[in-house]
């Protein structure tokens, strides 16, 4: 009889952290580019609105933008921040956070809600920390 391996906890851990990683990539690569009217469900569009979001900038930020951090289990998030320089509500604004909140529902794209903030000096990618 063949003796079987001795598996240590933090083998496993790490083993299991390299799955994850590997898993999350292929979800990312998964990632619409374009976005179609019916992506765009009625909770989505009213945020837009409210927020002063476009489809394109929803597109550039998926597609350009760097992992939110604060996305909730079992949900992805991107953000980018926009050059605006330009006025929101009567102020006026030097950049335009955008964060988009989405998952995958068997293996299907779906978008959660859009966020915008405007402001300036929002952490760039290579600034956001963890936590």
């Amino acid at each position: 009889m063949s003796k079987l391996p001795i598996v240590r906890p933090k083998e496993v851990i790490s083993l299991l952290q390299k799955i994850w990683k590997n898993s999350y990539r292929l979800l990312e690569m998964k990632i619409k580019a374009q976005i179609c009217d019916e992506d765009l469900h009625p909770h989505i569009r009213m945020r837009m609105l409210q927020r002063g979001v476009t489809k394109e900038e929803i597109e550039e930020t998926l597609t350009k933008g760097w992992e939110a951090n604060d996305s909730k289990s079992g949900t992805f998030g991107k953000v980018f921040v926009f050059s605006y320089n330009s006025y929101w509500e009567g102020k006026f604004y030097k950049e335009k956070e955008v964060r988009v909140y989405y998952k995958y529902i068997e293996d299907k794209f779906m978008l959660l809600t859009v966020i915008a903030k405007y402001g300036e000096n929002f952490p760039k990618k290579e600034e956001e920390k963890c936590g």
